[in-house]
């Protein structure tokens, strides 16, 4: 793995993630929320309490990742006054993995502070550029705009891998560009392997193209023009 600094923003590209028979995963996730006591948080998530919801949130995580994975936390890790600051970071420090954390609008200047002096956190940043398998991803807390649909496909385009806004559709932005949200309310409170979402990604292009072949008009097979306005044709329809 190479690492690249420019203008704060980290470039991480993985060229060797083997380690002895064991490929070493890479996962993205975003928004624990950790002790947030509002219902609209964690009863959507199909918990009774902010407690329920830390322990489920860390025993999934660590029911899947393994303590040499990479694990991208795309913001918001915990919340709650001063009197859960220390419970949050012990939740935190629970979490298998090495952590890369980007900021969120909830990581206050103290918890950001407090977040790079846990054991199990390799970095925090602002956002990041990472590269892996030739496939190009922007890594951030907010949704945003990188790459459209064209013709060059997803491994010459930006992916934008997001959270933030605790949607449940892991595709709420696709319309406005490669947007992929990462947060747990998408992903049944589980963070998710970077090679799904590629494959996730692989599959939603491959049906984008399908759509816009079915709407393609069609065009006279003698000129560039199209069928129906073509100024070449005919009465019998040749050109």
């Amino acid at each position: 793995m190479e690492y690249y600094a420019q203008k704060k923003i980290i470039i991480i590209e993985y060229i060797n993630i083997m380690k002895g028979e064991h490929k070493m995963a890479i996962w993205i996730t975003s928004d624990f929320h950790f002790n947030h006591s509002k219902p609209f948080i964690y009863e959507p998530r199909g918990f009774s309490s902010p407690d329920e919801m830390n322990k489920i949130i860390i025993d999934n995580f660590n029911e899947l990742v393994k303590p040499e994975d990479d694990v991208y936390v795309l913001g918001d890790l915990m919340l709650g006054g001063a009197e859960n600051h220390e419970k949050g970071l012990g939740l935190i420090s629970w979490l298998n993995g090495k952590l890369h954390i980007i900021r969120g609008n909830h990581d206050s200047d103290k918890r950001w502070e407090a977040y790079q002096t846990l054991n199990n956190v390799v970095e925090c940043e602002t956002a990041m550029f990472l590269k892996y398998e030739k496939y190009h991803f922007y890594l951030s807390h907010f949704p945003c705009i990188c790459s459209n649909y064209d013709d060059k496909g997803l491994k010459h385009s930006t992916i934008n891998l997001c959270g933030h806004s605790h949607t449940k559709d892991k595709w709420q932005d696709i319309d406005k560009g490669i947007i992929y949200h990462c947060e747990l309310d998408a992903h049944d409170n589980k963070p998710i392997l970077l090679d799904n979402i590629i494959e996730d990604l692989k599959e939603y292009y491959k049906l984008i193209k399908i759509e816009e072949k079915k709407n393609i008009t069609p065009r006279c097979d003698k000129c560039v023009y199209l069928q129906e306005t073509c100024g070449q044709t005919d009465k019998d329809g040749q050109c």
